[in-house]
């Protein structure tokens, strides 16, 4: 069986309005698509499909993000169910086998001697760690702040 990880669009109307689209998690076949064998190895080779079921994951978070959240717990020493560490497991071996780096966050106990800090000791520091290793990112503003105001026709004052 093979699985959608990402989002098909299968059909639109007229309209351009979606009337029937795969969703991750699907069981999905190259006929589904109707895509070249060079098209769907290259479906498999972005992870786009795969033969590993989708994880049961919340709607609101990314496969990529979620392995970062498992690879940050496991860092900071939380035991991960046995369906977790296998799905992690799978997922680093994959980006390993693609020349991808782990999922494994930075830590920032990185120092300029090339020494690492001790690693998080207290609860506390481990929430603190945990947080910083997952916060979403800000993307949609430019860099700078707000967007430059449109420039005045020439001879305009």
């Amino acid at each position: 069986m093979t699985y959608a990880w990402s989002t098909f669009r299968t059909e639109v109307n007229e309209w351009g309005q979606v009337v029937k689209q795969i969703n991750p998690g699907d069981e999905v076949s190259q006929s589904d698509l109707d895509v070249s064998d060079e098209e769907w190895q290259a479906l498999h080779d972005a992870g786009a499909v795969s033969e590993d079921p989708y994880p049961d994951i919340p709607t609101d978070v990314s496969p990529g993000e979620y392995f970062r959240q498992l690879a940050a717990r496991k860092l900071l020493g939380e035991d991960l169910e046995d369906e977790e560490a296998e799905a992690l497991e799978k997922y680093e071996a994959w980006q390993a086998s693609k020349g991808e780096p782990t999922s494994a966050p930075v830590t920032g106990n990185e120092t300029e001697g090339g020494e690492g800090a001790a690693a998080p000791k207290t609860d506390e520091q481990r929430e603190a760690a945990a947080k910083t290793a997952t916060t979403p990112t800000q993307t949609g503003a430019k860099a700078g702040g707000a967007n430059p105001a449109p420039a005045k026709p020439a001879g305009s004052s």
